[in-house]
C-alpha cells in the first residue's frame, strides 16, 4: 500500500543547485510568503548567471519580492532595467511591474502612462491578451484617479457651507472641519469622528 506524500512546510534542501532550480527554490518560498529566502535563490542564480533576473517572469517576480520585503526603491530599479531592454516583450513587461508598482503607490498618473507604454510596447510582437491587459490596466488607474477628483469635489462641497458661515452663531459645528482643511479627503473617517 502507497502511503500518501505529506507536504513539508518548509523548502526541501537540494545539493546541486542550478540557475533553475535557484529561481524555482525562490518561486517555493515566495509561495510559502519566505521573501528573504527567495531573495537569497534570486541572488544565487544572479551569482550564476548574472542575465537570469532579465528573463520576463524572473524578473517581475524579483520586483514583486523586493515589494513584498518594502524595498520599493530596489523593486523600481529591477523593472527599469526591463524597461530599458532592446527586446519589446521585455520591454513591455518592464513597463506592466512598474506599472503595478506605481499604482501599489498610488501614483495614478505615473501608473496610466506606464501601461499605456506598455500596451503599445504589446501591439508588436505580442498582441492580444497582453495588450488587453494593458489597456484595462491603464483604465484601472484613469478610474481611480476619477473617484479621488470625485471624492475632493464632495469633500468641498461639504466645506463650503462652514466658509460661509465664519463668525455665524453656526460656526462652532464647523470648526472639525476646518481643522482638517484642505486634507479631509484623503481622510475623511478622521474628520467626520
Amino acid at each position: 500500500m502507497k502511503r500518501p506524500l505529506r507536504r513539508s512546510p518548509e523548502p526541501v534542501p537540494l545539493l546541486d543547485f542550478t540557475v533553475n532550480s535557484h529561481v524555482n527554490s525562490a518561486t517555493a518560498a515566495n509561495g510559502l510568503g519566505r521573501y528573504a529566502l527567495a531573495l537569497e535563490h534570486y541572488q544565487a542564480a544572479n551569482a550564476i548567471d548574472s542575465m537570469v533576473q532579465y528573463r520576463i517572469n524572473i524578473n517581475h517576480e524579483l520586483g514583486g519580492t523586493y515589494v513584498a520585503l518594502g524595498r520599493l526603491a530596489e523593486a523600481e530599479s529591477v523593472f527599469r532595467r526591463m524597461i530599458v531592454s532592446s527586446n519589446v516583450a521585455s520591454r513591455g513587461m518592464g513597463l506592466r511591474s512598474a506599472g503595478y508598482l506605481a499604482l501599489w503607490r498610488g501614483r495614478l498618473g505615473q501608473s496610466i502612462d506606464l501601461f499605456t507604454q506598455a500596451s503599445e510596447a504589446a501591439q508588436q510582437p505580442l498582441g492580444g491578451l497582453t495588450e488587453g491587459r494593458n489597456r484595462l490596466l491603464a483604465r484601472v488607474g484613469t478610474a481611480r484617479r476619477h473617484a479621488q477628483r470625485r471624492r475632493q469635489l464632495e469633500v468641498s462641497r461639504a466645506l463650503a457651507p462652514c466658509k460661509r458661515r465664519r463668525g455665524s452663531r453656526h460656526s462652532s459645528r464647523c470648526s472639525p472641519w476646518r481643522a482638517c482643511g484642505r486634507d479631509a479627503w484623503e481622510t475623511p473617517n478622521r474628520c467626520c469622528a
